[in-house]
């Protein structure tokens, strides 16, 4: 009971801060201000975030000001003031594991999880001399590829070319080291046949998939399911799959989720609008255009 109890209590949060939303996992909250200009944007959160902590001291609760952060997208170095307290804003912000940096480029949280995958070197070579490849998939799946494509949905659909390219090296590499292919004689097709597994570029575009199936299937959150849904339209031929629009002619707005979904979902081949979530799985499986 406790977690329902807790959102109960916490649940009136919403009216305090709005017009502005409030994002909650657990006793976590991240507030999303904006605003038409800087002066403006930094009136707005502190007035909004002082309200926040007051409301909080009403019904008991306290909250930590060292430990609070602030991030503005494409603005450096930044100060408010919150409960008598100065509060700075980074570069980077760490929401759930994922590291948010503010000029949206994900550099810092590619170099996270190559760092990690690297970590991983010395423990593979170890258990390869004990297990068998089809023993070390297992492994790769869990640790290597979890990593990887942690929050894929988030990020993936937004790096540079760079990054993807860090990133395939990253996978194959480890992939090498375990089958002893220190002289690269392998082509990456045969390492993938070898283990059994998919290209990382695949599984990102699998679980991003899935992802915005869900969301647009399930209306949740809401929120992001109703700019999918404002920006969708019925295919005259096939009904059941719904096609979507792109509606920024900038470079950068391309890069956002709700405008990217139109790749993904133009990738489709299916009818899909009324499958179960394991039927659409099954289908992506199959879909002949995912690996472009």
């Amino acid at each position: 009971m406790g977690p329902i109890l807790f959102n109960i209590y916490m649940s009136d949060i919403e009216a305090i801060v709005r017009p502005f939303r409030i994002i909650s996992y657990a006793d976590d909250s991240y507030v999303v201000v904006s605003a038409n200009s800087l002066d403006d944007l930094i009136q707005s959160t502190q007035i909004t975030l002082n309200e926040h902590f007051s409301w909080l001291q009403e019904i008991g609760m306290t909250c930590n000001h060292l430990k609070t952060e602030l991030i503005i997208f494409n603005e450096d170095d930044i100060e408010i003031n919150v409960g008598g307290s100065s509060v700075r804003s980074g570069k980077t912000m760490k929401v759930l594991g994922v590291l948010i940096d503010n000029d949206l480029n994900w550099s810092p949280y590619v170099e996270k999880i190559l760092s990690k995958s690297r970590s991983l070197l010395f423990a593979f070579r170890y258990l390869r001399r004990h297990l068998e490849i089809k023993d070390m998939k297992f492994i790769v799946n869990a640790h290597l590829i979890s990593r990887l494509s942690y929050a894929c949905a988030a990020w993936s659909h937004s790096l540079s070319y760079r990054h993807k390219i860090r990133i395939r090296s990253a996978y194959f590499s480890t992939l090498r080291i375990i089958v002893r292919d220190f002289d690269r004689k392998m082509s990456r097709r045969q390492l993938l046949e070898t283990f059994e597994l998919e290209e990382i570029d695949t599984i990102f575009f699998k679980r991003t998939s899935v992802f915005i199936f869900k969301v647009i299937t399930q209306l949740n959150p809401t929120n992001l399911a109703g700019k999918f849904l404002s920006k969708s339209y019925m295919n005259a031929r096939n009904p059941e799959r719904l096609k979507l629009f792109d509606t920024s002619k900038r470079r950068i707005g391309k890069l956002c989720l709700t405008n990217a979904a139109k790749r993904f979902v133009d990738c489709w081949d299916f009818d899909w609008l009324l499958l179960t979530l394991q039927m659409f799985k099954n289908k992506l499986h199959l879909c002949p255009n995912i690996s472009n």
